[in-house]
């Protein structure tokens, strides 16, 4: 073979060599992350056509798919544990496993903060009856 001429002497001077790679060029794609990011507002997400639109349709699903206590009322606890139930379905992703997790601790949360204030007004009415007496 000759070196410097291009030349493929064994090939009858036809110089065989693969074709110049063409740099790849990366465009970016939507991913599930990136869609995240798109929030309905809750008038957007009422509108759409799905059986849940209110909260009367809400508690219907959710008595109809055994999600929740039939008959209990709709305490901050006990959607919480409702939540808690949801997350436990097999086809929800991990994300929105984390999600629902948090949003069920802080209702929790909420829900003590509120029983620990409402208890502690009642005792500084009673006290502050008794003092003034």
């Amino acid at each position: 073979m000759n070196t410097g001429t291009g030349k493929n002497l064994a090939n009858g001077g036809l110089t065989t060599r693969a074709p110049t790679p063409t740099p790849t060029v990366f465009t970016a794609q939507p991913t599930r992350h990136s869609s995240q990011n798109i929030c309905l507002t809750k008038d957007e997400i009422a509108s759409q056509e799905k059986e849940v639109k209110d909260a009367n349709n809400g508690a219907a699903y959710l008595e109809k798919t055994l999600l929740c206590l039939v008959g209990q009322p709709f305490t901050i606890e006990h959607l919480a544990t409702i939540l808690l139930h949801i997350m436990q379905i097999k086809s929800i992703p991990l994300p929105a496993i984390e999600a629902i997790r948090a949003v069920a601790f802080l209702l929790e949360h909420k829900a003590i903060t509120q029983t620990a204030n409402a208890v502690a007004a009642q005792l500084r009415e009673d006290l502050s009856d008794q003092v003034a007496h």
